[in-house]
């Protein structure tokens, strides 16, 4: 009932008799009444229109963000894997050379730049929180890691 505005009986008859109550305490006449109670009904009407003129101004922008959240998915989509919409340009382009789900370490290398010994004395040192893994008997590090810290070492990552 509350969802559509209906009161039951009973309420109505509590509502009405605190009315009556708190007139023939607070005023000397029904004048006075009168006025006190057109000024109330004035200024909720005024702030019942307020909160649904808010109200539709939040439902537009409700909606507003769910059409930009709908963009923003479907360009994710287009990402490489491993890149969000976050990622600056520099990320996605180098995310597109990797076509491989892991690489050793000379490989690795090559895409950073670097020599192996180097990827192999930061994986040691867990340079800027690299992380390596052992598959079978070769070192490799996954696509997704190489990406997350071919951010953090060019400093290309949004710092929110």
């Amino acid at each position: 009932k509350a969802e559509t505005g209906a009161l039951d009986e009973l309420t109505q008859k509590q509502i009405n008799e605190v009315m009556v109550s708190y007139v023939l305490n607070h005023y000397n006449n029904s004048d006075e009444a009168k006025t006190s109670m057109k000024d109330t009904f004035d200024s909720v009407q005024k702030l019942l229109n307020r909160l649904l003129n808010f109200m539709s101004i939040s439902e537009k922008e409700l909606k507003a963000m769910y059409d930009i959240k709908a963009k923003m998915e479907k360009l994710e989509a287009t990402l490489p894997e491993g890149c969000n919409i976050a990622d600056l340009p520099e990320v996605i382009t180098f995310a597109k050379k990797l076509d491989k789900p892991y690489y050793n370490h000379s490989q690795a290398g090559k895409l950073l730049n670097v020599q192996r010994q180097t990827i192999s004395n930061w994986l040691d040192k867990k340079h800027l929180g690299l992380v390596g893994y052992t598959v079978g008997s070769r070192n490799v590090i996954d696509k997704i890691e190489i990406i997350r810290f071919y951010r953090v070492w060019k400093g290309v990552e949004w710092n929110f």
